[in-house]
């Protein structure tokens, strides 16, 4: 037999008992409940921008180049199709608005501009004065600003799609009956866009408020919670507290369960007019710790007692009164 075979095996080295927590950890429901919460108000801060910046003004745009389509067929009906197009949307709109009566093309030119108010100042604004510096500043917008022509692969007719920026920009057109062909071109391939209500975009502009105001008020929170941390020796029944403070058992004078339903606890030391306020449910295991603590000062723990949580808020039944006394007795 070798000497590895029968070397005897070293004894196993005992095993030591876990160390007792001695630090605070979030109760995990806690943080499930708040961060659940600010992902909601996250969600709908970034829902209502996108609707506010990009999906309800590009719907807006589409409806703008819809109504400029039907304005321009009136226009050519009615044999005006070479004067259409507004050099001053803003006084246009004024006077329009003033009319106590339009004909057919007066209407769906101001239904044509109102489309393009709605989209001014984030939803709010319903002033053209920038429409008409853009007509100064950058002249007549043409058919090939508003419809972009784009060669198909297969031979077939070339692809046609709206610049939705362009078209809501500016109303002075440099060639009316051009624009008038590449519009009617491009909506008898597409369907009518729902037109935008007074209210579409700004309500989004809520939804932003909203969820700005959850974040500011759940983050800071979440953030504290999750890096306040109170410690405990167990030898020497001390808890050490955020900030620095520190309570040892022997210093607890009361403990008051005034509001042990809701998971809080106040504590008043010796030689300190102030109750300490814990809270029971965020940190784990604070409870324990409070509990052994107020023990070992020789004083009731608000847990011991018959009532419990789910008792605390529960009315005491109504006792019935006694039966009158009997006439005959």
């Amino acid at each position: 037999m070798s000497d590895e075979q029968s070397a005897p095996m070293p004894p196993e080295a005992p095993t030591s008992p876990a160390a007792p927590v001695t630090r605070t950890s979030v109760r995990p429901m806690w943080n499930v409940k708040f961060v659940g919460f600010l992902i909601v108000a996250i969600g709908l801060g970034i829902w209502g921008l996108a609707d506010a910046v990009l999906i309800y003004p590009k719907r807006g745009q589409a409806d703008v180049a819809y109504k400029l389509w039907q304005y321009l067929e009136q226009a050519s009906e009615v044999g005006r199709v070479n004067l259409a197009g507004v050099a001053d949307p803003q006084a246009r709109r004024l006077e329009l608005q003033a009319q106590t009566e339009m004909t057919d093309l007066e209407r769906i030119e101001l239904m044509w501009l109102d489309a393009i108010a709605m989209l001014q100042g984030s939803g709010f604004s319903r002033d053209l004065s920038g429409i008409t510096a853009n007509n100064q500043v950058l002249g007549p917008i043409t058919a090939s600003d508003v419809i972009e022509s784009q060669p198909s692969l297969d031979g077939a007719a070339p692809r046609l799609s709206l610049n939705h920026e362009a078209v809501a920009a500016r109303t002075d057109l440099a060639d009316p009956r051009s624009m008038l062909t590449q519009l009617k071109a491009y909506w008898d391939t597409h369907t009518q866009p729902k037109p935008l209500s007074s209210y579409d975009i700004p309500s989004q502009w809520l939804f932003v408020l909203g969820g700005v105001l959850g974040i500011a008020w759940l983050l800071p929170r979440v953030i504290s919670v999750n890096t306040t941390t109170y410690r405990y020796d167990p030898e020497s029944k001390t808890l050490s507290m955020p900030g620095g403070a520190t309570l040892t058992a022997d210093e607890i004078v009361d403990v008051d369960g005034r509001k042990w339903d809701k998971f809080f606890l106040f504590v008043k030391r010796r030689d300190s007019p102030d109750e300490i306020k814990f809270d029971l449910y965020r940190w784990i295991p604070l409870e324990e710790w409070l509990a052994e603590m107020t023990r070992a000062a020789g004083l009731p723990w608000p847990g011991d007692q018959p009532k419990g949580r789910d008792e605390a808020n529960t009315p005491p039944a109504e006792s019935t009164p006694p039966p009158p006394p009997d006439p005959a007795s």
